[in-house]
């Protein structure tokens, strides 16, 4: 009976971790091209963790594009002197009906004219939610 009972709990242990670590999709609502919202970025420049962006299809131009798929999420830089910074998706936690967390290994290349070339590599944490449509990024400390 107590070998019945262990063998229950472990059985128990071993589900629960299963599908705590199982992935989660982003929804499709979320995937696409972001335009930086430079108004809005600017208001509120007293929060440097928040990001806002709103969908490219309601901007003339964008100064710079983030480009999110259910595996990358691409920040692409057409007018700013900074490189693309490109990365993959490791992770992707559900912590809210609206926030997903995403762990994500970027790599970024500085090309230099009178240098060598230089590849950045980092671990870039952020939550994602959709709030009346646009798109807010918070960075947050790792894990």
């Amino acid at each position: 009976m107590k070998r019945l009972l262990l063998t229950g709990i472990a059985a128990l242990f071993l589900a629960t971790g299963t599908a705590h670590a199982q992935s989660v999709d982003l929804p499709n609502e979320m995937l696409g091209e972001w335009c930086w919202d430079k108004i809005v970025n600017t208001q509120k420049e007293d929060d440097d963790d928040q990001t806002y962006y709103f969908r490219e299809e309601k901007a003339q131009t964008c100064d710079d594009v983030f480009v999110l798929t259910k595996t990358t999420a691409n920040f692409t830089r057409p007018v700013s002197s900074m490189p693309p910074l490109n990365c993959e998706i490791d992770n992707i936690e559900f912590v809210d009906r609206t926030t997903y967390r995403i762990r994500a290994h970027c790599v970024q290349h500085w090309k230099f004219t009178n240098a060598p070339d230089e590849i950045e590599r980092s671990y870039e944490y952020f939550e994602i939610r959709i709030v009346e449509g646009d798109l807010i990024m918070t960075d947050v400390s790792e894990g």
